[in-house]
């Protein structure tokens, strides 16, 4: 990751400006307008500047929206972003900005200390006195009910109430009037100072993320609405998928009316989450983030939020006083990470674009678990979505970042917390080793050790955390807080099995496949961690193996069985490829033990049908996918595979494409060497007459092209641009 700035840095030395009056928090809730003309006396090219802001910003160059930021992430490591300006002309020209401090309004990943706004660069624009300043109170966090008459689990921030102001039109333009606007107050001389202070209250870094992309989107059904005064109009509009975007909405008249929205990901059916076909609205309710719009009588005025909001369907109901109101337009602006589809797959278009469509709404200024009730970083998650940016997309940015994330996240208990960045705290033992695994992949997927070595001592932190609870028989004691696994109904609250005393197979069989991954990362101390393994490995098995039934118990009481424990057996080596096949051909079949709850843990159950020769099973594990979109009316993934899912697009369920590329195609990197520099190469038709691709990696495309000849016999042609070890 970026180095943060030096104390020499242009943007160490630059001031930072706020409002000046007092009535203008910079802890609470507040909108603060800046502007500052400026003239060039010749053409400018190639202009950059330095821009930051808490905790939001959006930055206006001659009246246009030229860049949204800083991206997400925690004070101690504060983003500043660069902007590359357009070409300028010689002349006048204004530069304006939008800062949002959404205080206690905010979603719990929005971190951020006191508000202030910062920009320099190479255009006589730095921030200072010279600029003026304005308290938005036209905006209002969290009036608008969120949810309506709902109450669930919705992290990502209140809605809100913007107010038509007809003063403040046309304030990011240059022919704009600002003379009555107060002159911004500066709040902070310099970021830090050489004892070691930072009085700015964050610590500022380059911004290691791209701008995220922004597109127009339509409502394909849309009409001009006339609503007549004293009159109150619903109107539904479905913008026949999920999105992440900015509605905007363009309004005439109106004066004193109200536009109540609701941003919806699907209707429901009743209480719960019943939702049947998302495509049907007839009979049932759309409840979701709630915004107010107050419109002033204007011509042609346009409201937006402060923050994406995502939903397939807009509601608006439109209650008008003495004056009529016309609906000129509604649009949406995308806005997503920028990540562009280089793999191809030529079979199974549905399953590809359904997942595409899926990682990209679950992809931002950090990764999500889900974009409509949380928009949390989870490294459960995360770690499925960073393997699908390497594979589909040859991209490694934004799980760099969540890797250091997650390693900022760490706290004295030795673990990560298992999301960040956020407001709230919670511990999943469990997820702390999957950061580390998501280190594994990163090795083994792009190679770069000098970035990983930083990340080495919390990754070995947590794995002593859970060494330190081994019990005196080798297994895992009791892991506290909650160490999840699965959804499976009947793991309670997801978590893995354990006894009073511990002895969860699943749990200690994960921390051995940890201690192998440490071993791969730290070859200096590779023979501890691989001594470690085989040493959980051998008190699993003589504790938990059920000789009577042929499976490894849950735990070493043996009262549960689960697909689980034989998975996890497996993901750690405990036997022999031949054993682990028949124990799996076997597991995989048996109704009478716990099967995945998730299409999360099918992630696994996936990568163990690789480990022991069954890929030509993978494409019957392709029916619960199949069947969720049976009738529904999804265009993504949803969390859960059942009628009552919560969300209809979240980021764990996003496996069939690794596994066409990987299991299929059959292209994997060997794991014994760093960064794709040899593949494994063992593909699997199945019952497809033919199918070709392309897998990206670091070192170029590599084609595959599998068929079968007339007597059946498959053929294939691979072209790679390193060894191939089949």
């Amino acid at each position: 990751m970026s180095a943060h700035f030096s104390h020499q840095h242009l943007v160490m030395l630059t001031p930072a400006i706020w409002h000046p009056s007092p009535d203008c928090p910079r802890e609470g809730f507040a909108v603060v307008l800046f502007r500052l003309p400026f003239k060039l006396t010749a053409p400018r090219r190639g202009a950059e500047l330095w821009v930051s802001a808490s905790q939001r910003f959006e930055l206006f160059l001659d009246g246009e929206r030229i860049a949204r930021g800083p991206s997400r992430s925690d004070p101690w490591r504060w983003n500043v972003a660069k902007v590359k300006l357009p070409s300028l002309k010689a002349g006048a020209h204004v530069l304006a900005a939008r800062v949002t401090h959404f205080g206690p309004f905010g979603g719990t990943g929005q971190l951020g200390n006191a508000g202030f706004f910062l920009v320099c660069g190479t255009l006589p624009v730095a921030t200072g006195e010279s600029w003026r300043s304005w308290h938005d109170l036209s905006r209002i966090g969290g009036q608008a009910a969120v949810w309506g008459k709902r109450s669930f689990q919705y992290d990502v921030g209140a809605g809100e109430t913007v107010c038509g102001d007809l003063a403040q039109w046309g304030w990011e333009t240059p022919g704009f009037d600002d003379s009555a606007w107060p002159t911004a107050k500066v709040v902070c001389g310099k970021a830090a100072d050489p004892w070691g202070n930072i009085p700015l209250q964050h610590v500022l870094q380059p911004d290691p993320l791209p701008a995220m992309e922004e597109r127009l989107q339509r409502f394909p059904d849309f009409r001009r609405v006339a609503v007549p005064a004293k009159t109150t109009r619903r109107v539904v509009l479905d913008g026949r998928e999920l999105t992440n975007a900015y509605p905007v909405l363009t309004v005439s008249g109106g004066k004193g009316a109200r536009i109540h929205m609701i941003s919806a990901e699907s209707p429901f059916t009743g209480e719960g989450f019943v939702k049947g076909n998302r495509d049907v609205t007839e009979g049932k309710h759309l409840w979701g983030q709630c915004d107010e719009f107050l419109p002033d009588g204007g011509k042609a005025r346009s409201f937006t939020t402060l923050w994406f909001r995502a939903f397939r369907y807009l509601e608006l109901t439109i209650t008008t006083a003495d004056d009529p109101l016309i609906l000129d337009d509604v649009r949406a602006l995308f806005s997503g990470y920028p990540l562009k589809q280089r793999a191809r797959f030529s079979a199974y278009r549905k399953f590809w674009d359904v997942s595409w469509r899926t990682v990209r709404l679950c992809s931002h200024e950090t990764f999500f678990d889900c974009p409509h009730y949380e928009q949390m970083q989870f490294p459960g998650d995360t770690r499925v979505q960073a393997v699908f940016h390497y594979l589909v997309a040859n991209d490694d940015r934004l799980a760099r970042k969540a890797i250091d994330d997650f390693n900022a996240s760490r706290t004295p208990l030795g673990l990560t917390l298992c999301k960040f960045p956020s407001r709230s705290m919670q511990t999943l033992p469990t997820y702390a080793l999957y950061w580390i695994g998501m280190l594994h992949d990163f090795r083994i997927y792009r190679g770069d050790r000098d970035f990983l070595r930083r990340y080495l001592p919390g990754a070995r932190e947590a794995l002593e955390w859970f060494e330190h609870r081994l019990r005196p028989d080798g297994m895992l004691g009791r892991i506290d807080y909650a160490p999840f696994m699965d959804w499976a109904k009947e793991f309670p609250c997801g978590n893995a099995p354990q006894d009073d005393d511990g002895g969860s197979s699943l749990l200690t069989l994960l921390f051995s496949e940890a201690c192998q991954w440490m071993a791969g990362l730290e070859p200096d101390g590779a023979a501890r961690w691989r001594k470690l393994s085989k040493s959980l490995i051998r008190a699993t098995l003589a504790r938990c193996w059920d000789a009577k039934r042929g499976l490894l118990a849950d735990t070493a009481r043996h009262a549960s069985f689960s697909l689980h424990a034989q998975i996890q057996a497996i993901l750690a080596g405990a036997w022999p490829t031949a054993r682990a096949r028949a124990i799996l051909d076997r597991a995989l079949d048996d109704t009478t033990i716990t099967q995945p709850g998730t299409f999360y843990y099918r992630y696994y159950v996936m990568q163990a049908l690789k480990r022991v020769g069954l890929r030509d099973r993978f494409f019957e594990l392709l029916a619960p996918w199949e069947k969720v979109l049976d009738g529904t009316g999804l265009t993504t993934w949803p969390e859960g595979s059942g009628d009552t899912t919560r969300s209809d697009c979240h980021a764990w369920s996003v496996s069939p494409p690794i596994e066409f590329l990987q299991t299929v195609l059959g292209v994997e990197p060997d794991p014994s060497v760093d960064g794709f520099a040899r593949i494994l190469f063992t593909p699997t038709l199945g019952s497809l007459g033919k199918v070709s691709g392309t897998v990206p990696t670091p070192h170029g495309p590599v084609t595959v092209r599998l068929w079968r000849d007339r007597h059946g016999t498959v053929k294939s042609k691979l072209t790679s641009p390193v060894p191939v070890k089949s």
